[in-house]
């Protein structure tokens, strides 16, 4: 079962697809970062930075696809909502990959957004 906003159902199955394209979305950031500093590392036409930048517009092929694909079937203030939990799976690239710390006012700050897109994708 899922929720109904208007006339578009919501189930399990389209969340989880809208929450992998916004891990993509995120994934794409992270790699952004990494390439950055290799073109310091290495010039800007380096093995390493080319392959990259292939990673990042396959990476973008792939957020193209499935967000397209979720459009279809979840109203666009939905997507959009969901959108902002992107912040959530780019916190947990800093703290897994580059080490940054997640501070209670990180923890707080993705409370108020998840209340937030739960306020926009619940029942009316």
């Amino acid at each position: 079962m899922g929720k109904t906003r208007g006339s578009i159902r919501i189930n399990w199955k389209q969340i989880a697809v809208l929450q992998f394209a916004v891990f993509v979305c995120s994934f794409i950031s992270m790699l952004s970062k990494c390439i950055s500093s290799q073109i310091g590392a290495h010039g800007l036409f380096s093995v390493q930075v080319l392959g990259g930048l292939a990673g990042v517009f396959f990476a973008l092929a792939v957020y193209a696809f499935f967000w397209q694909k979720i459009l279809k079937k979840v109203d666009l203030s939905v997507a959009y909502a969901n959108k902002a939990l992107g912040l959530l799976w780019t916190l947990l690239w800093a703290a897994l990959l580059f080490g940054e710390q997640i501070t209670w006012r990180n923890v707080l700050g993705l409370l108020v957004i998840c209340a937030g897109v739960i306020l926009v994708t619940g029942d009316e």
